[in-house]
C-alpha cells in the first residue's frame, strides 16, 4: 500500500475528520457533511468548501487507500467486474423451461423461433457505473467573457472570502446540473 504522509498543517477538527470518514462511504459530499453534523441547509456549500482544502483531500485519499487495502478492492478490479457484468448482461440468453429445454415463441408471421432474453437495464447500469468510475461523465464548463476574455464579475473577487467564492461556485455547479443557465 502506498504511504500517505500528512504535512505538518493544522490538524483537522473532529467534524472535518468525521466528514472525511463519511465521504469515503459514498463520495457524496452533501450527505457526508450532514452525517458529520453540519446543517442540512448549508451542507452542500460546506462540502464544496471542505473538498477544496488540501488537508481534507489528503485525509480522504488516505482513508480510501486504507479501505482499498482492507477490502482488497482496487479501482481496476472494480472496473473489470463491471465490464464482466456488462458483457454478461448484453449476451442474449436462451429462455429455458423447467426441464432445461429451449422455449420457442411464435412470430407475427407464424414462424416458431427460439426465445432469448436480454437484460438491458443491468447492462446499462453496469456500463454507466464503469463510465462514472473513470470520470467519463465529468462535465467541465469553462466560462469566458466576450471574445474569450475573462468574465468581469462586477465586484473585485479578491475582496470575497474563500468560503463565499466556494458557495458561489457550488450554486453555479448546482444550476448547471439542473440545466439552468
Amino acid at each position: 500500500m502506498p504511504e500517505v504522509k500528512l504535512s505538518p498543517e493544522t490538524p483537522l477538527n473532529d467534524r472535518q475528520n468525521k466528514f472525511c470518514q463519511e465521504y469515503v462511504v459514498d463520495c457524496n459530499g452533501t450527505q457526508a457533511a450532514i452525517r458529520a453534523g453540519y446543517s442540512a441547509k448549508t451542507a452542500g456549500s460546506i462540502a464544496s468548501e471542505l473538498l477544496t482544502k488540501t488537508k481534507v483531500r489528503r485525509r480522504i485519499r488516505a482513508l480510501q487507500l486504507i479501505s482499498e487495502a482492507r477490502s482488497e478492492i482496487s479501482k481496476e478490479g472494480l472496473q473489470q467486474r463491471l465490464l464482466s457484468i456488462a458483457d454478461r448482461c448484453m449476451q442474449a440468453e436462451p429462455v429455458l423451461d423447467r426441464d432445461g429445454n429451449q422455449v420457442y415463441v411464435e412470430t407475427a408471421d407464424g414462424d416458431s423461433v427460439p426465445a432469448y432474453q436480454f437484460n438491458p437495464t443491468a447492462a446499462t447500469r453496469a456500463i454507466y457505473s464503469l463510465g462514472k468510475s473513470i470520470a467519463m461523465f465529468t462535465e467541465k464548463v469553462e466560462l469566458t467573457g466576450a471574445d474569450g476574455a475573462p468574465l468581469d464579475p462586477g465586484i473585485p473577487l479578491h475582496l470575497l472570502s474563500e468560503a463565499t467564492l466556494e458557495a458561489i461556485k457550488a450554486d453555479l455547479d448546482r444550476a448547471a446540473a439542473d440545466g439552468e443557465t
